[in-house]
């Protein structure tokens, strides 16, 4: 029977096209989820007096999403991105063809910037990522990288609405770092496994228990308080030593989703009163005191599951330990200071021709020649 097999230069090129088509339907796919939550931060927090919105996640989701990605093409996705921004501007605030590409310019340089620097000088082994390297990439999402769009998108709202420069500036950047820290974590830190660990059958009731007592907490804290959200991170701190760092900046942005629609619905801290859904509803929101809700939290989930992993690698090295002595050809005894047996292996047992029950009966001097009992 004749079997015809491929030539390898072929079967190398199907597998090159397929991961080409996957590069092409990832940078695709982080395309749309861009446009349209810029199309949605841009529709519910643009604001023309400050001149951007005051809440902006895209930046960061996107870059979040490509840091993960095997492998980008980056003219490509820069010229996607330059896009798909400019149709969020122009068609969420009806600003000018300018004034959208100009901001659309600063969202993709601050893109940029951040999938650079963690793709390459500070490439982090994301998602299983420790204390350490959590603390370095909230540094960054919250500090460094939202400059690197903030003049740009700067100078298209003061082109655009005559924002003074400085307000424009400070907006900007404000909106940026409130949606990176806020959003960016989770998709850092997302993995399978640790989906499946969060949703596994033996944990979700106590994980469902902790998210719904954090929501409660909130809304009383949020109508009742006067000052919520410095009392919000408490059951955040507490349910991270559970349900670790991706589950806790999950629960965060579901916290957060859950206090901005609280707070468009007219519920507010006592002595705050205004109009329900008047424009500008949410200017009065603390954006960026609604993201540092997921610093401490955060940290404290990347420090328990730091403890988590050395607790696994302890118990892996036990084991190992013990099943090469216990499959050891060589003889093994090991007893407790108090005498008790911990371990016999196979081989022991044969040499003596006897059983566990047998020796655990015996002492050491039945076992132990009588020349060895004092260095025993």
């Amino acid at each position: 029977m004749n079997v015809s097999l491929p030539a390898a230069g072929a079967a190398t090129t199907a597998a090159s096209e397929g991961h080409q088509l996957l590069i092409e339907e990832g940078e695709v796919l982080v395309t749309a989820v861009f446009f349209v939550i810029a199309l949605a931060s841009v529709c519910a927090t643009g604001s023309s007096a400050v001149g951007t919105s005051l809440f902006w996640p895209a930046n960061a989701i996107a870059a979040a999403l490509l840091v993960r990605l095997r492998s980008i093409h980056w003219v490509r996705s820069s010229v996607s991105l330059f896009l798909a921004g400019v149709m969020a501007n122009a068609l969420g605030d009806n600003e000018s063809l300018q004034a959208a590409m100009l901001m659309s310019f600063g969202d993709v340089l601050e893109i940029l910037v951040a999938v650079y620097l963690l793709r390459s000088p500070l490439r982090m082994p994301f998602p299983e990522i420790t204390l350490p390297d959590g603390a370095r990439l909230l540094i960054l999402l919250g500090l460094i990288i939202p400059a690197a769009g903030t003049l740009p998108g700067a100078m298209a709202a003061h082109l655009a609405y005559g924002v003074p420069l400085r307000t424009a500036a400070m907006t900007w950047y404000v909106s940026t770092v409130s949606g990176a820290v806020l959003c960016a974590p989770s998709l850092y830190l997302c993995s399978s496994q640790k989906l499946r660990r969060l949703f596994a059958r033996a944990t979700l009731r106590r994980n469902v228990a902790i998210a719904v007592a954090c929501l409660i907490f909130a809304y009383v804290a949020i109508r009742f308080l006067r000052y919520p959200l410095m009392w919000m991170g408490l059951p955040l701190l507490i349910g991270s030593f559970w349900i670790g760092a991706f589950g806790v900046a999950l629960l965060c942005e579901l916290l957060g989703i859950f206090i901005v629609t609280l707070w468009w619905l007219g519920v507010r801290p006592p002595g705050m009163i205004i109009s329900l859904h008047e424009p500008g509803v949410l200017a009065t929101l603390p954006f960026l005191a609604l993201a540092s809700l997921n610093l401490w939290p955060v940290l404290v989930g990347l420090a328990a599951d730091d403890r988590e992993r050395a607790t696994r690698a302890v118990r892996a090295n036990e084991e190992r330990f013990r099943q090469s002595l216990r499959h050891s050809p060589l003889g093994v005894l090991i007893r407790a200071l108090d005498g008790r047996l911990l371990l016999a292996n196979d081989a022991f047992l044969k040499m003596l021709g006897c059983s566990r029950e047998e020796l655990e009966s015996l002492g050491s001097d039945q076992i132990v020649h009588p020349d060895d009992l004092e260095a025993c």
